[in-house]
């Protein structure tokens, strides 16, 4: 039986390269109630955050994490990480699922000398379209140093 497709895709023989379980988990930030964890799954690297385990358990904790990805998963810029997804992983819990970029989070960016225009950029972008994702992030205490720029704001 022919295993092909009009898209032309046809899976790998080795089909641990599919698999739903992460692995390789790295604990990248760990801050306030979060924590932030890359993890690997299907080949590909993911960012997963979640919750300490001090206060998975604690309903008030969920929910913020419940409500930091509802504010997340619609947006979509070149310059924020995206949301792909909320599900629950073996040994974190619920966790929030980002795609891994190789880029700098804010306060190292900011520490990093930009020139004037590359700031003023980053002022517009904060106070464009997004500013009411941005302050809604702010009001309920959800943004850090954490949040990670997915390259050069000038890019």
């Amino acid at each position: 039986m022919e295993q092909s497709s009009s898209s032309d895709f046809i899976l790998p023989a080795d089909s641990t390269q599919l698999s739903t379980a992460y692995t390789d988990l790295t604990v990248v930030s760990s801050q306030g109630y979060s924590c932030l964890v890359k993890a690997k799954r299907s080949g590909r690297w993911w960012m997963l955050k979640g919750l300490k385990p001090d206060f998975r358990n604690q309903l008030i904790y969920q929910e913020l994490l419940q409500k930091e990805y509802k504010m997340m998963a619609p947006l979509q810029h070149p310059n924020i990480v995206n949301t792909m997804n909320r599900e629950q992983v073996d040994g974190l819990g619920w966790c929030i699922v980002m795609e891994w970029i190789d880029g700098v989070n804010l306060k190292q960016w900011l520490a990093e000398n930009h020139p004037k225009k590359d700031l003023q950029e980053l002022l517009i972008f904060a106070t464009s379209n997004e500013k009411e994702y941005v302050n809604s992030l702010v009001d309920l205490d959800l943004i850090s140093w954490d949040e990670s720029l997915s390259k050069p704001i000038s890019a």
